[in-house]
C-alpha cells in the first residue's frame, strides 16, 4: 500500500475521534488509567464530626468519666464533674455540661445544664434522637432518647421541692426523693435535666430527658 494510500484509509478515523464528540464511551472502573499518567485531583473528605468533637473533649486518656456529650444537630458540649459534697453543683459556663455525681451511684449517666444556658437545646430533643457520651479514653456510647418527662416544682427554687408530674391527670404530689428515685435508678441509662421556665420563673418546674443504648453491649472506641 502507498503512502498516499495509508493517509487516505485514516481520513476517516481522524474524522471519527475529533469531529464526533457524542460518540460513547464504557468508563473504566477497575484498576484507573490516566491518559498524562497523573491522577486526577481529588477532594478530601472534611473529618468526621463525631471524630472531631472526641479528639476535641477527650483530653485524659485514662479518664473513666464522661467528657463530651454529642448531637449531631443540636449541640457538643463538654462534660464536667461536680465538686465533692456539692450535690447541687451546676456549671455556668454556657459550653459545659455537669454530670450529676449521686445518679451515678445506680450506674445511671445523668447530665445537667441550666435552662438559660445549654440546657436551652434539651427542649428540641425529640424521641428517638440519637445522644452519644465521649469518655477520656476516645471511646463512646449511643444512646437513643424513649421519655421525656416534665414535672412542676412546687417550691422552685428548692433541691427539695415536692413535685407533680405534668403528664399525672390525679396531680399526684410527690417528694424529691420520690422524684430521684423514678428518675435516676434505671441502671444503664442517660438522663439530661434542665428546668421549665414558666410566667417568668425559670426554674418553675424540671425537663428530664431519658435515653437508653442503641446498643448495650457495644462501647465503640476512636482508635
Amino acid at each position: 500500500m502507498t503512502k498516499f494510500r495509508q493517509i487516505f484509509w485514516m481520513i476517516p478515523l481522524l474524522f471519527n475521534t475529533v469531529f464526533l464528540p457524542s460518540q460513547k464511551t464504557i468508563p473504566i472502573t477497575g484498576i484507573p488509567v490516566y491518559l498524562d499518567g497523573k491522577p486526577p485531583f481529588i477532594v478530601q473528605l472534611t473529618q468526621d464530626p463525631l471524630e472531631a468533637f472526641i479528639t476535641q473533649v477527650a483530653k485524659t486518656p485514662m479518664s473513666a468519666y464522661p467528657v463530651g456529650l454529642y448531637h449531631p444537630v443540636l449541640l457538643q458540649a463538654e462534660i464536667i464533674q461536680q465538686p465533692k459534697n456539692n450535690p447541687a453543683f451546676v456549671s455556668t459556663d454556657a459550653k459545659k455540661i455537669t454530670q450529676f455525681n449521686m445518679a451515678s451511684q445506680y450506674g445511671v449517666t445523668a447530665l445537667l445544664a441550666h435552662n438559660h444556658l445549654i440546657g436551652e437545646t434539651f427542649f428540641k430533643v425529640k424521641e428517638g434522637d440519637v445522644l452519644t457520651i465521649v469518655y477520656g479514653d476516645k471511646t463512646y456510647q449511643e444512646y437513643r432518647v424513649e421519655e421525656i418527662r416534665r414535672y412542676q416544682a412546687l417550691t422552685p427554687n428548692s433541691p427539695y421541692s415536692k413535685f407533680i408530674n405534668l403528664a399525672d391527670p390525679d396531680k399526684k404530689v410527690i417528694t424529691a426523693t420520690d422524684l430521684f428515685y423514678e428518675i435516676y435508678t434505671q441502671k444503664g441509662t442517660l438522663v439530661l435535666q434542665t428546668c421549665i421556665e414558666k410566667d417568668g420563673e425559670l426554674s418553675w418546674g424540671r425537663l428530664f430527658i431519658i435515653a437508653t443504648p442503641v446498643e448495650p453491649e457495644n462501647v465503640y472506641s476512636l482508635h
